[in-house]
């Protein structure tokens, strides 16, 4: 069995081991050798599924067909985000899992074995229930996850093999659709995580969605307002709007120029590398304000910095590259893109590797990871009337920790303390809530009756609630999951049906 690591991503994935010569490999598409990542795109038959490349080259000539894409984005939620021709539901995990098993089978064909545990990234910014529907979708395909990594840790790891000096990190990770700033310090043998912050809507999939835009707007001026909401319009605009994005990150490409037919309707378009640059800059800016406040968060600066890493493919843009310097007070020369595409998966084949008695290579221990969001409970405050988080957990405080916290009873007849449990990073009323923990009966019950409560971090960031009736000796515990709010009979028709369907092969 092959231990693997897995880059989940919201538009490309893939997967890699270390191979015998102890250097990280990515495994090529079963389908075509010359192919090393996957698109994360579905569509889902009624007995098969196809998934990446074989996804897009259908679409070519069927621009009609109903896909599910950028579906990373949507992890935590549970309703429905894609419809099967059979009329069944299917839930982000549920398309996850089936990429997860695409690759697998990557992996199967190519080192004839199966894959052992696997080492799963995902961004550093993802909460406790997206966290959580990652680890369920490998659950629903049977990949036995060993741990999650966040992908900023996973591309220092990668990077600590090249360096042997201690040194203080800036990971900049730019992909197709969030984006994470993660201050690291690390040396050969360990890396500690000191802070991160991140956004959630940024990256290539929102750089293609204002080219696209602006394409549109132009076809509707010539041609009408119904003329862009046909699949085949659609399609080729988001291939012309990806064709631009990708012509202009080439070196001394100035302008990019599309004279074609849609809809049998001429249609020219040109950008030039100004006009790209003023569309993305608003949202490069704020990506670099999310950084600085990541540094502040750490108690440094730019000068503290030794080495800035650029991660993601949307990191090849050169205005990112460029604002980044300016801001940074350094040469654009200085700062590093070292495998952009591969950085993520290559650190998780090495942790994933490391574990495995053939490849006792040395590499670093995370010696400390840190928490995305603020953990707590929502409150009402007394003063104002207004909604409040008390935290009970601050983010970037270091991993697995635990704060406990004396909640009282507010009435005589109180039998139980229901307590909402969210994450947050400062907004109360932008907290997520992780639902409700519901502690009793309390065998005593009078206004003011104690309760403590603890909240929990593991290593991964994954939540739990602890309570105490101190009187008693009463205790509870809940991990806190969407999935605890589910009937065992939906978690298997889950199963069941991520299992009906085959990856064509």
């Amino acid at each position: 069995m092959i231990s693997a690591g897995i880059d989940l991503g919201t538009t490309f994935s893939a997967i890699a081991h270390i191979n015998p010569e102890g250097i990280p490999t990515l495994f090529p598409d079963a389908h075509d050798a010359d192919l090393f990542r996957t698109p994360s795109v579905v569509h889902i038959g009624e007995m098969d599924c196809l998934v990446g490349d074989n996804v897009e080259n259908l679409l070519e000539d069927q621009p009609e067909t109903p896909v599910a894409r950028h579906t990373k984005l949507l992890l935590g939620s549970r309703r429905p985000i894609y419809i099967d021709q059979l009329g069944r539901d299917w839930t982000a995990e549920a398309i996850n899992a089936l990429i997860l098993s695409k690759l697998r089978h990557d992996l199967q064909t190519f080192a004839y074995d199966g894959l052992g545990d696997a080492v799963i990234t995902v961004p550093a910014q993802f909460g406790d229930t997206q966290r959580r529907a990652v680890r369920r979708a490998a659950e629903l395909v049977d990949i036995n996850v060993s741990s999650l990594v966040d992908e900023p840790v996973a591309a220092a790891t990668y990077l600590s093999t090249h360096h042997s000096a201690e040194q203080t990190l800036l990971v900049y990770d730019l992909g197709g659709g969030t984006f994470d700033a993660t201050v690291l310090r690390c040396s050969p043998d360990e890396i500690s995580v000191l802070a991160t912050d991140g956004d959630s809507r940024t990256g290539g999939k929102w750089i293609d969605e204002l080219i696209m835009q602006l394409m549109s707007d132009e076809l509707e001026r010539l041609h009408g307002t119904n003329f862009c909401q046909s699949p085949a319009t659609q399609l080729q605009l988001r291939q012309l709007a990806g064709e631009t994005k990708l012509k202009l990150c080439k070196p001394g490409r100035t302008q990019v120029r599309h004279n074609t037919l849609i809809g049998n309707q001429p249609f020219d378009f040109v950008m030039t590398g100004h006009h790209f640059n003023t569309l993305i800059e608003p949202m490069l800016e704020e990506n670099i304000d999310v950084a600085e406040r990541c540094l502040r968060s750490a108690n440094v600066g730019w000068s503290d910095v030794d080495q800035i890493l650029l991660v993601g493919g949307s990191t090849l843009i050169p205005a990112v590259r460029e604002q980044l310097a300016r801001r940074a007070g350094r040469p654009a020369t200085e700062i590093q893109s070292r495998q952009p595409h591969k950085a993520v998966a290559f650190g998780a084949a090495i942790l994933a590797g490391a574990a495995t008695p053939q490849h006792r290579q040395r590499i670093p221990a995370l010696r400390q990871a840190i928490a995305g969001y603020d953990l707590g409970v929502r409150i009402r405050d007394p003063g104002t009337g207004k909604l409040a988080i008390y935290k009970l957990i601050k983010r970037n405080a270091a991993l697995p920790t635990q704060a406990t916290k004396v909640f009282k009873t507010s009435r005589d007849d109180q039998t139980r303390m229901i307590i909402e449990v969210v994450q947050s990073k400062g907004d109360a009323t932008n907290a997520l809530s992780l639902g409700n923990f519901s502690f009793g009966p309390i065998a005593n019950p009078k206004a003011n009756y104690p309760i403590e409560v603890t909240m929990q971090y593991d290593s991964e960031g994954i939540a739990s609630v602890h309570a105490r009736d101190a009187e008693t000796g009463q205790e509870m515990t809940q991990t806190l999951s969407h999935d605890a709010d589910l009937p065992t009979s939906d978690n298997d028709q889950e199963r069941s049906l991520v299992a009906s369907v085959a990856i064509n092969a």
